[in-house]
């Protein structure tokens, strides 16, 4: 029989336009989330790079602190010789002598390198780290005693806070334990603490930085 029905190949046009629709939704996704997971890889590069960065900074830090020069300077004070030491130190700064720069600067010999918290307009603070280089003994001594430190060199180290404070490790000595306290007086004291510490108060959290300065030589 002739009257057998015949099979029509291919597609039909509705099938056509249902597989592109299908596909391009497919596709869609697939570029979603090609891009959500390009986007989390730049972060992640991105942070792991601030990372880096910090982890360099307090590296180099710590390398200027263990650098810390323990020499007594004379000051002539209304005519009469002051002895001060290449370090002094309050809860709000920090300054003295080393032989690094953490930025790698090789002008100079020695350096002063201040240790400061800075207060912002929105009441916050920051510590503010910055070296000058001192091609002399009267050149570090007029920079020591300076009211605002010079500086070449400056970086923020850390996050804001609302409160910062510096203290600094008071060796132990004969009938007293070592302790931290909250001053280092130049014309006072004739060594270098054994430490810095950093504290920062963001409302109850705090967090704690440790700067060792290995030499504890008395100077002369």
């Amino acid at each position: 029989m002739r009257a057998s029905k015949q099979t029509q190949g291919g597609f039909t046009l509705l099938e056509v336009m249902v597989s592109l629709a299908l596909m391009s939704v497919i596709l869609t996704i697939l570029l979603a989330g090609f891009r959500l997971t390009e986007n989390a890889r730049h972060r992640g590069e991105q942070k792991l790079d601030a990372m880096s960065g910090r982890l360099a900074e307090i590296e180099a830090l710590h390398a200027q602190m263990n650098s810390a020069v323990p020499r007594m300077f004379t000051e002539i004070d209304q005519n009469q010789p002051r002895k001060l030491l290449s370090f002094r130190g309050s809860p709000k700064q920090a300054r003295f002598l080393t032989g690094f720069s953490w930025a790698g600067d090789r002008s100079f010999g020695q350096w002063l390198a201040s240790y400061h918290v800075e207060v912002a307009a929105d009441g916050k603070e920051q510590l503010e780290v910055s070296e000058v280089g001192t091609p002399g003994d009267q050149e570090f001594l007029a920079a020591l005693l300076a009211p605002a430190a010079p500086t070449t060199h400056t970086i923020l180290l850390g996050d804001p806070a609302d409160r910062i404070e510096l203290s600094y490790l008071e060796p132990s000595a004969q009938g007293r334990p070592a302790a931290w306290v909250p001053e280092w007086k130049a014309e006072e004291r004739k060594q270098l603490p054994h430490g810095v510490q950093v504290l920062w108060w963001v409302g109850r959290q705090e967090q704690v930085m440790t700067f060792i300065i290995p030499s504890l030589v008395e100077v002369k």
